[in-house]
């Protein structure tokens, strides 16, 4: 596991149990044993779901079809969630 993935690991833990497997040349994040998201380099990709885009309908990230994108530019994903 790369240094981002340790990062968005050990943030993410405190709410709740996260496992980052590999995948394809990226990795999936899952949260309680379901799928929420993916890790592509150092950009967190947080699947889109009524829930996630209420919580996050006033951040300035970026946002497309069916993913919104957490990068490691001082964003800490811990904040978000």
């Amino acid at each position: 596991m790369n240094e981002f993935n340790e990062y968005v690991h050990e943030a993410l833990s405190v709410a709740g149990d996260i496992v980052i497997k590999s995948m394809m040349g990226g990795y999936l994040v899952y949260f309680n044993g379901k799928l929420v998201g993916d890790i592509c380099g150092s950009e967190l990709f947080l699947k889109r779901t009524p829930t996630s885009d209420k919580l996050l309908k006033d951040s300035e990230l970026r946002q497309d079809q069916n993913f919104v994108n957490l990068n490691s530019g001082g964003l800490s994903p811990i904040l978000i969630l």
